[in-house]
């Protein structure tokens, strides 16, 4: 970028930052205002502050805090903080109405002392809506029939606090031409956030005008998009799940899990947003997109206490389901992997196949004993059915039927388990204690009994066993003692000596 110079009642100061942001040019833009100097530098179009600024340590503990911060609420509360200083630097920039302005590219004095980068695209779009009114706001659209589009380039140059979940969702619906009442009424949140987001988005290019002969849809999606009916449809269907069998992850780790997601799933593929190798079976696909969508739907967002975010949630819903139906047709996929360039494994030999199923198996297992930790069973219940299927063990299967016997409705499903589990671990006297604890829940006395007797026959100092014994013998519901031979009855033939 040459020199540049001009006057800010000519050109704001706005539309000279954003030149210089945009190019990605190094120098010192110098304001002259009422007869003082200010003094804006760039790195690479990122502004920074001088070493001896009064905000200077301010802004590298906080850009440090972001950096180095795992997706969490310290994140959130980190962002925040910068967020704030953005804003009140933007504030005072804007001041900046009249007076002369001049740019000199290059090396600067003082690069060794600067402190930053500070968020200046963010800036751009801050100082672009301070003070203004919704009226004012849409005026600078062009009012509710203007038809947008999103930009030719969709991120430009980012910044460290990048693009909010609000404003992907809008970035998403612009796709393709769509006006902006359009945009009013399917967007959460007031008309005025709704509009202070559209312009901040389109002072910094990511949205624009669309062309003459562009016409706007009228809601939903386009041919690039999801098929709305069929979005609302599965939709549904997870909504009926959660209502019949409501997710148990606990608000803290859920809130955790959802903000990951939306600060990570702009820049994830559909393998990795559904959390399966390019490989994964169409089957895998299927029980991973029903774990995801049950944990992203936007049902959530009132019980979270997400009020205002159930359309980013909506938006990560609808990017989910779009990985599930690209990934569950063969040739959808095939198109998805040769577009992305994802190198698919090649045919391997019969040995190597078998030495990666168990390998990914152990890890739906693990993963499975990590959903469960959370208290998210019906997760793990899933996981632990992944892995039982690509390696069928005893300890994979009793972990499925553990889980699935928390739900009185699969107690039933829980005891086929545990039998497929004794024919792969016939001597384990774990299982068939657990079984044992299972059928006698069902009301099966008669059966928990032969559970609990063949534990104490594979294990005899299994003391959970031989104490259930003992209580449900003492109860009633089955014979304390059966005849045999030498009169000896059932606890002398379990405890007494032979």
């Amino acid at each position: 970028m040459s020199r540049q110079t001009g006057n800010l009642s000519e050109r704001s100061v706005l539309a000279v930052v954003y030149d210089v942001h945009r190019r990605r040019s190094s120098g010192v833009l110098e304001i002259e205002v009422a007869d003082q100097r200010r003094r804006l530098h760039f790195l690479e179009g990122e502004l920074h502050l001088p070493g001896a600024h009064p905000l200077a340590q301010r802004l590298a503990r906080e850009v440090e805090t972001v950096r180095s911060s795992a997706p969490g609420p310290g994140s959130v509360d980190a962002r925040r903080r910068l967020l704030q200083l953005v804003e009140r630097i933007a504030g005072v920039v804007v001041e900046w109405r009249s007076g002369v302005y001049r740019f000199e590219p290059g090396a600067d004095p003082e690069s060794a002392t600067l402190v930053g980068p500070l968020p200046t695209r963010r800036l751009l779009m801050l100082g672009a809506t301070l003070g203004q009114s919704a009226e004012e706001l849409l005026n600078r659209l062009g009012g509710e029939d203007a038809v947008l589009v999103a930009g030719s380039d969709p991120e430009g140059p980012g910044d460290l606090l990048g693009i909010s979940p609000e404003e992907r969702f809008l970035l998403e619906r612009l796709r393709g031409p769509m006006a902006v009442r359009q945009l009013l009424s399917e967007a959460h949140g007031s008309s005025l956030e709704t509009l202070t987001r559209l312009v901040q988005l389109h002072s910094v290019k990511l949205i624009r005008p669309a062309p003459a002969a562009a016409t706007p849809r009228s809601g939903g999606f386009d041919g690039r998009e999801l098929d709305g009916i069929l979005v609302e449809r599965l939709s549904e269907r997870i909504r009926a799940q959660l209502e019949e069998h409501p997710i148990e992850l606990g608000e803290a780790e859920h809130r955790k899990v959802l903000g990951d997601l939306l600060a990570r799933f702009g820049g994830l593929d559909h393998y990795e947003l559904l959390g399966e190798r390019p490989d994964a079976s169409e089957g895998a696909v299927q029980a991973a997109y029903e774990r995801i969508a049950r944990q992203v739907h936007p049902s959530h967002a009132a019980r979270l206490g997400l009020a205002g975010r159930d359309g980013a949630l909506r938006l990560l819903f609808e990017r989910v389901t779009t990985a599930y139906r690209t990934l569950s047709d063969p040739e959808s996929r095939r198109r998805y992997n040769e577009h992305q360039l994802i190198d698919v494994s090649p045919e391997v030999d019969p040995a190597s196949r078998e030495e990666e199923a168990r390998t990914i198996a152990k890890a739906h297992y693990e993963r499975g004993l990590a959903f469960s930790s959370a208290g998210d069973v019906h997760s793990a219940i899933q996981l632990f059915e992944q892995a039982s299927r690509l390696e069928p063990r005893a300890e994979y299967l009793s972990a499925l039927a553990r889980h699935l016997a928390r739900n009185p409705n699969w107690r039933e499903r829980a005891v086929e388990t545990y039998r497929a589990a004794l024919e792969l671990d016939p001597r384990s006297a774990e299982i068939r204690y657990e079984m044992g604890t299972v059928l006698e829940d069902l009301g099966d006395a008669s059966r928990a009994r032969v559970s609990y007797a063949a534990a104490l026959s594979a294990d005899p100092s299994h003391a959970a066993a031989r104490d259930r014994l003992e209580k449900l013998v003492a109860s009633g519901k089955v014979a304390s003692a059966e005849p045999s031979r030498g009169g000896r009855g059932l606890f002398s033939r379990l405890f007494g000596r032979r």
